[in-house]
């Protein structure tokens, strides 16, 4: 016996029909399949997620620093003011006379500006520049009042720059 494409569509044919006459008997309930689906529950169960970043690390972005940016305190007034001024270091002084620039822990500040700088991962100092001299400069932190000059080190006075 030969199959030709025309028995082949027949026999497709058939076989959709039966499946479909099965599921439309199996839906009206004249038909009890012989594996009967479970009852799905009213309210699928829902995911619980806590976010407390003192906890761990984002776990889809574990480099991220954005868990550890909320972390960051302000001091406190019970702080002590002098130790946080430990956590600052000059770098450098720049400009000219007139317009001169600390540098401080890598944050570039001039006279009268106030600047958040980072000190360590987790630390922020609101900072404000008093005066700036040629060999210190003079910060105050913002909010408690405490001034303190810091000095240039010792291999840093010995740099000269020119003005030609």
């Amino acid at each position: 016996m030969k199959i030709t494409t025309l028995s082949i569509r027949v026999l497709n044919c058939a076989a959709m029909l039966a499946a479909m006459t099965y599921c439309v008997n199996v839906r009206a309930g004249g038909i009890t399949p012989a594996v009967a689906p479970k009852s799905a529950p009213a309210t699928p169960p829902q995911s619980v997620f806590v976010d407390e970043p003192e906890k761990g690390i984002d776990p889809f972005f574990p480099t991220s620093t954005r868990r550890t940016e909320s972390l960051v305190r302000r001091p406190s007034k019970s702080a002590v003011p002098s130790s946080l001024f430990n956590l600052l270091q000059l770098k450098g002084i720049s400009g000219t006379r007139g317009e001169r620039l600390a540098i401080i822990n890598g944050y570039t500040v001039a006279v009268g500006e106030v600047a958040e700088i980072r000190c360590g991962e987790r630390q922020v100092l609101k900072v404000r520049c008093r005066e700036i001299r040629d060999d210190s400069v003079v910060l105050e932190l913002d909010g408690l009042g405490e001034v303190r000059e810091f000095k240039l080190r010792e291999t840093f006075k010995q740099i000269q720059f020119r003005t030609e």
